[in-house]
C-alpha cells in the first residue's frame, strides 16, 4: 500500500470518528452517559494490570495485561494467569526475533517458517478452514493491502477511548475501527456483515454485557503471518465491569463458533484510566509500520509514562 492509499485509510477513521460523534450526541438525546443504577466507561483506557495491595487493597499499575484466548475448558479467564514481567518481555524479544529472520526470507521460506499450528478443539470443518487460510497468500495478502483486523481479533489489548450517551456507545481504538454499541433492545436482522460487526448491549446491574454478531472475515489474527479460522456465524460476547474507583476496568472476551469449535473460547483484558489525549492509531500508519517493533513498543510507552 502506497502513502497515499494510507492516508486514504486515515481519513476514512477520522471520517469514521466524527460520524460517530454525530451519531452519539443525536442518539444521546441531552441524556447523560452514566445513570445511577448504571456505571459511565467514558474515557480513554490503556491495557493496565491492576495489583492489588493486600495492605491498603489500592489498585495500582502493572505489567501484563490480557489472559490470551483459550478454550474454557482450561478454565474462565478470570481463573487463569496473567503473564508475568519476564515472560511478556521473552516474549516481545520472541516477536522481534521472529520480525528479523521473516525479513530477509523470500515469500516462499517466509509460508514454511510460519507457525500455523492449528488451535485447539477444532472441529474437522474447522480443520479445514485454517489449513486454506494459512497454507496460501491469504494472511500474507491481507495484511500486506493493510486491511483491519475484525472485531474478534483486532481489538483486544489496544488502548481505546470510550464515549457514552444514554442508548449508544462508541469505542474507538488505536487499531483504527470505531465501535458502536446499540443499547436499545434493537436486533441485527437487517444489518450487513462488515469487520467491527454489529453490537448490541444491555445491562445485568454494574455490568454491560455486550452480544456482537454479523463479523466479516475469514480469520482472527494471531501473530504475523497466520491465523484461527472463524465462521461468518461467529459470536463475539463481551463483559465490561468497571472497579469501584473507576479507574480499572475490566473487559471479559469469549466467542462461540460452533462450525468450527467444539467449545467456547475466552479471554480477559484490564485497562487503567488515562489522562484525556488522543489515541496513537497504528493501522496502516507508515512511520509505525516501517519501524522495529520493539522501538514502537518503547515509543508507546514512553508517551504514556510506562516502562
Amino acid at each position: 500500500m502506497n502513502r497515499a492509499d494510507r492516508q486514504t485509510v486515515h481519513g476514512k477513521f477520522m471520517l469514521g470518528l466524527a460520524a460517530g460523534a454525530a451519531i452519539l450526541a443525536i442518539g444521546g438525546c441531552g441524556r447523560p452517559g452514566g445513570t445511577e443504577d448504571h456505571p459511565n466507561f467514558s474515557g480513554t483506557w490503556a491495557p493496565n494490570r491492576p495489583v492489588v495491595s493486600t495492605e491498603t487493597n489500592i489498585v495500582s499499575a502493572g505489567a501484563g495485561t490480557s489472559v490470551e484466548w483459550a478454550p474454557m475448558s482450561k478454565g474462565a479467564p478470570e481463573t487463569r494467569k496473567l503473564p508475568t514481567d519476564e515472560e511478556l518481555r521473552q516474549s516481545t524479544l520472541d516477536y522481534t526475533d521472529n520480525v528479523e529472520k521473516l525479513a530477509v526470507l523470500d515469500d516462499d521460506a517466509r509460508l514454511a517458517n510460519r507457525n500455523t499450528k492449528p488451535p485447539p478443539s477444532l472441529t474437522p470443518t474447522g480443520l479445514v478452514a485454517h489449513t486454506e487460510i494459512n497454507n496460501g497468500d491469504y494472511i500474507k495478502d491481507y495484511n500486506e493491502r493493510c486491511l483491519p483486523g475484525n472485531a474478534v481479533g483486532g481489538i483486544s489489548g489496544a488502548s481505546m477511548q470510550i464515549a457514552q450517551n444514554g442508548n449508544l456507545i462508541i469505542i474507538a481504538n488505536e487499531s483504527g475501527i470505531p465501535r458502536v454499541i446499540y443499547l436499545d433492545e434493537r436486533t441485527d436482522a437487517d444489518t450487513f456483515p462488515n469487520v467491527r460487526g454489529y453490537s448490541i448491549g444491555k445491562w445485568e446491574g454494574k455490568e454491560l454485557v455486550v452480544t456482537t454478531t454479523k463479523i466479516a472475515g475469514k480469520f482472527i489474527p494471531r501473530g504475523l503471518r497466520d491465523g484461527w479460522p472463524m465462521s461468518e456465524n461467529i459470536v463475539l460476547t463481551e463483559r465490561y465491569a468497571l472497579s469501584a474507583d473507576g479507574k480499572t476496568l475490566t473487559v471479559k472476551r469469549y466467542f462461540d463458533d460452533p462450525a468450527y469449535y467444539t467449545e467456547r473460547f475466552g479471554m480477559m483484558t484490564y485497562y487503567g484510566k488515562q489522562e484525556p489525549g488522543d489515541l496513537l492509531i497504528t493501522q496502516c500508519i507508515e512511520s509505525l509500520s516501517d519501524q522495529p517493533f520493539i522501538s514502537v513498543a518503547e515509543d508507546l510507552n514512553a508517551k504514556r509514562g510506562r516502562k
